[in-house]
């Protein structure tokens, strides 16, 4: 939608506002190489009771987050991202691919049975990172944390 533009809401997006159902492939590159930053995703997305940003989403599609953010470059803290269950293949790969200012990535993968390939690459090229998150899966499936 926005993909490789200088076009960044200022408001709420109504896909982030509720737990709603995205479908494969459904925010796929969104904001994929914009110059989005913290503060715009703190007016984007909701705040949960630790004052941090994140995407609501908990029932994720195959590849629905894929390249979401990829060549962020302003980009320096993640989401969070809560989702526990019913994460499709490939829901959060390459998500942050890229975002060669990413500090700080989510605090934890809180998902306990990964599917196939469900955080592939998400991290690749985030050579600023030093915060990644905390991986409680012991349920692992194939690739699922593959390049991250």
């Amino acid at each position: 939608m926005f993909y490789n533009t200088n076009v960044i809401p200022s408001y709420p997006i109504e896909i982030f506002t509720n737990e709603t159902i995205v479908h494969s492939g459904g925010l796929k590159g969104l904001f994929s190489k914009t110059k989005i930053t913290d503060n715009d995703l703190m007016n984007i997305l909701p705040i949960n009771s630790e004052g941090k940003y994140y995407l609501p989403v908990l029932t994720l599609a195959n590849n629905c987050y894929d390249y979401m953010f990829e060549n962020c470059s302003y980009l320096t803290t993640s989401p969070e991202l809560p989702a526990t269950n019913n994460i499709g293949s490939g829901g959060y790969s390459t998500i942050f691919n890229g975002c060669n200012s990413l500090i700080s990535g989510p605090s934890i993968l809180p998902a306990t049975s990964l599917s196939i390939r469900c955080y592939y690459n998400m991290f690749n090229g985030c050579v600023s990172l030093v915060n990644p998150p905390e991986l409680p899966s012991v349920n692992l499936s194939e690739g699922c944390y593959e390049n991250m």
